[in-house]
């Protein structure tokens, strides 16, 4: 019966222990801005903090998802020009969000910004995210 009792006890804590177990990097972003919380994909292991303020100086340039060796658009003062299609498209920026006038639709999306790293939040298209080219 002690033996029991014993091998029960061991297995109660083994457990506890493993169930209980703290993680060590964080593998969730989260996104926060005054009116909404984001709970998304895991993004390079990091939590990133977000600029409070994104204007369209910060965000021009040019940008690639890293998929090519090629960039994937460039951001000018009022389009985008996407480097496979040989388009511009009109956007607008309104605080932390961006809509892309596309002829058929229009794309929006909340954008984050840190350092070299674009991140799109959008409802149809989920988590998108861009580098900045450097050639």
């Amino acid at each position: 019966m002690k033996i029991q009792f014993f091998v029960f006890f061991i297995f109660i804590f083994v457990f506890v222990f493993v169930g209980c177990k703290k993680e060590e990097t964080a593998s969730i972003v989260k996104f926060e801005t005054k009116n909404m919380s984001y709970r998304d994909a895991e993004i390079n292991k990091k939590v990133y903090a977000i600029n409070s303020e994104i204007t369209n100086d910060k965000i021009m340039g040019i940008w690639t998802t890293g998929e090519s060796r090629n960039a994937t658009f460039e951001i000018k003062s009022n389009s985008i020009y996407y480097v496979d299609n040989f388009k511009d498209y009109r956007y607008e920026l309104n605080n932390d969000t961006i809509e892309i006038k596309y002829s058929d639709y229009t794309y929006r999306a909340k954008i984050f910004l840190k350092n070299d790293t674009l991140i799109m939040k959008s409802k149809e298209y989920s988590l998108a995210k861009y580098w900045r080219f450097k050639e």
